[in-house]
């Protein structure tokens, strides 16, 4: 007899696209340490009736076609018990179309010729040091986070990220909306190579496609790549499109390089040539190196399996969609469903199988919707004159559409699940207050859009900021609480109103976990 509250969901980012993960590595500890509400992986399959013509109305037994899955589950929204890792959700949350970076905290004075944008590069005089700016940023504020890795931070083939300095009058400047502040008066996070050794947070924001990554062999990168080209695997065939943080084009490098891209279709091979043609032609670029190549480092696809207190059973190639939900005096969740091709473990499509012993799950209680605020602006580059109404629920929902990539090549019939359009929705129920107040109906009937932020928690590694430059009214109803007049609104989450179109786009909704500072 299994039971219900005997149950867990274990997690692992698949190497390669659509590379199934084995049982034996998905099921562990480390991979098991979702504290999971209401989990659920339920499965179907596409049948093919046989409407053979005989001398009998009796049906032939059906075939069975692909074979799908679809997992469901509830995580709390909580810190890491460390300073120096994202909470367990952040996997998930990669897997649902959101970006996640490490992130370095600058702590700024006066912005002149603000925001700065989100997703623009800032760049600090002399130095020379660059990031991306997570979260549009107004005038007021005093604490920029940037993002310095993935290639956001150096130029590539470099062996480090340049930091930002305190001192030597090094203006930072935004690349897109050429916002300019002097130089920080501190700054929160530890670079060390090219990545994090010490992040002042974490982030997580909407992306449009999946990025991978391939490191060349000790010769690096002997061709100039260009912002967009296209590459070719000599052998595998496999073919990918350069990406870089700025546009700019690599150079020749003496030493071994990560090269950003996006994946278009094949999986490049180990040690393999890549071309600027296919079948070899073209000018040579590099020569990858040995081991896994091709490894996902943005909007992975998944393998969830799930422990049903005696059977193990799994999905791959899974990606999803999720919703953030609050209420008063109960913690932040957030829903998740994920769906996917079976996972099939030597021929089976489950196992049996006792739980995952060993877990150690975070140790961070989650912060409740008490002492919460969320709060709105009309247009313009500064942060005050914003509203705050009282609310007791929130809803953010991604609303992401889930497509397969079918192939007969593929066991289940699925070889891929890809994430085709998203239609961010806000749901929220404010008390009712006089237009000159806030006009929420004006607003919705004059086509004009507000922006967002929510804050929850107050301790750093616990506490998490939403934000979300562009929201418009599309539904008013009358409601009430408790005797109180209310508004139930409803509207789209969008890009706001930024000019530069590289900046008015994958921002829907930035939220910002600070690790080794508060907001």
């Amino acid at each position: 007899m299994a039971l219900t509250n005997l149950q867990q969901i274990s997690i692992r980012q698949e190497t390669t696209e659509g590379s199934a993960v084995a049982f034996s590595s998905l099921f562990s500890a480390a991979l098991t340490k979702y504290l999971v509400i209401e989990p659920s992986l339920d499965f179907e399959v596409s049948s093919f009736e046989r409407n053979i013509k005989r001398n009998s109305l009796t049906r032939l037994q059906s075939l069975t076609g692909t074979k799908r899955g679809t997992c469901r589950f509830t995580l709390e929204i909580a810190g890491d018990t460390t300073a120096t890792a994202a909470p367990a959700f952040g996997l998930p949350l990669q897997a649902c179309g959101f970006r996640q970076e490490s992130l370095t905290r600058l702590t700024i004075g006066t912005i002149t010729g603000g925001p700065f944008l989100q997703g623009e590069i800032v760049t600090q005089a002399t130095s020379g040091a660059k990031g991306m700016v997570v979260k549009t940023t107004y005038n007021g504020e005093t604490t920029l986070w940037v993002a310095q890795g993935n290639g956001l931070g150096y130029a590539l083939g470099a062996t480090t990220i340049t930091a930002f300095t305190i001192t030597g009058s090094h203006t930072l400047t935004g690349g897109t909306s050429g916002a300019t502040c002097a130089e920080p008066s501190a700054v929160t996070g530890t670079l060390s190579g090219t990545g994090y050794s010490a992040p002042a947070g974490f982030a997580w924001f909407p992306w449009s496609y999946s990025l991978s990554s391939l490191t060349t062999n000790a010769s690096g990168i002997v061709s100039t790549i260009a912002q967009g080209s296209t590459f070719y695997g000599a052998t595998s065939g496999a073919v990918g499109q350069y990406w870089s943080y700025d546009g700019a084009a690599s150079g020749t490098t003496a030493a071994a390089t990560t090269l950003y891209y996006r994946r278009v279709s094949g999986t490049f091979a180990s040690s393999e040539a890549i071309y600027s043609q296919p079948a070899g032609a073209g000018t040579l670029l590099a020569t990858l190196g040995a081991g896994a190549q091709a490894a996902q480092f943005q909007i992975p696809s998944v393998s969830i399996g799930m422990s049903k207190d005696g059977v193990q059973e799994s999905i791959k190639a899974a990606r999803g969609t999720c919703s953030f939900v609050g209420r008063i005096g109960e913690p932040m969740l957030i829903n998740f469903e994920f769906q996917g091709g079976v996972n099939e473990n030597s021929g089976a499509m489950a196992r049996d199988n006792g739980n995952v012993t060993g877990i150690t799950p975070t140790t961070q209680v989650p912060p409740v919707l008490l002492d919460a605020d969320i709060t709105f602006w009309k247009s313009g580059t500064a942060l005050a004159s914003g509203y705050g109404p009282c609310i007791t629920n929130l809803e953010l929902n991604l609303a992401n559409e889930i497509g397969f990539r079918e192939c007969m090549a593929d066991a289940a019939g699925i070889q891929e699940t890809i994430l085709q359009a998203r239609n961010p929705t806000i749901t929220l129920d404010p008390e009712l207050v006089t237009e000159g107040t806030w006009d929420f109906l004006e607003q919705m009937g004059d086509n004009v859009a507000s922006r967002a932020r929510f804050v929850v928690g107050s301790a750093a590694q616990n506490q998490f900021s939403f934000n979300m430059p562009g929201v418009s009214w599309t539904t008013i109803t009358t409601g009430d609480r408790n005797g109180v007049a209310t508004r139930q609104l409803q509207g789209t989450l969008h890009g706001g109103s930024q000019s530069g179109g590289s900046t008015a786009q994958d921002n829907e909704l930035v939220i910002i976990y600070p690790t080794l500072a508060t907001l």
